[in-house]
């Protein structure tokens, strides 16, 4: 080997071994690429990262939670994909939204009300710049007709989670779409029994 092949290998090879490392800063992690993405989503899905979420998933779910502001664990954690759907977690849409600029402070809000068939979810949220909040709901009635109220699992364990889960899937989709990204919360797929967990 030349004198002038040495230092353009030894150069070559410093500079493979920086991009296989991945630097950590105050925070944690600091991915610099895709590929540092796809090597931080292969050791999560070998370890803590949902059951049957594959690493390009994962990569997606980290990368859909830092747009949202999010950690990379955070992304992971508080997205599921189902039927190929990348979707938020209910309890993350609804931090989304109470934290969200647009939102006005201290008007996001869910409850169920009722007795039988007129048994309905709420939710309720004011936009700034609205003088009035916006109100969704979703009863037993609506779950009847969709099919889902003899579905089985949550919506025969915990039906009155699921209508308020409706509501407020509801909300996020047609008066909060931007603060969510344009994804829909789990809770709220009517295809799926499956979550992944």
């Amino acid at each position: 080997m030349s004198d002038d092949e040495k230092p353009q290998s030894a150069l070559a090879k410093a500079s493979a071994e920086r991009r296989a490392m991945v630097p950590i800063g105050e925070r944690g992690i600091a991915l610099q690429n895709l590929d540092d993405l796809m090597k931080f989503a292969k050791m999560a899905c070998d370890s803590i990262g949902p059951k049957g979420m594959t690493e390009s998933q994962a990569a997606i779910a980290i990368q859909a939670g830092l747009e949202r502001g999010l950690g990379l664990l955070g992304g992971l954690q508080a997205a599921v994909v189902i039927n190929n759907v990348l979707s938020w977690r209910g309890w993350a849409a609804v931090g989304f939204i109470q934290n969200s600029p647009v939102v006005v402070q201290g008007s996001f809000r869910s409850w169920v009300e009722g007795e039988g068939d007129s048994r309905t979810g709420y939710c309720q949220a004011q936009r700034k710049g609205y003088t009035e909040p916006f109100l969704r709901k979703y009863s037993v009635k609506d779950a009847k007709v969709a099919r889902l109220w003899l579905k089985g699992g949550p919506w025969e364990s915990r039906p009155d989670n699921m209508l308020e889960w409706r509501a407020i899937g509801d909300m996020a989709r047609f008066h909060f779409g931007d603060v969510m990204g344009n994804l829909p919360i789990a809770e709220k797929d009517r295809k799926s029994t499956r979550l992944n967990s």
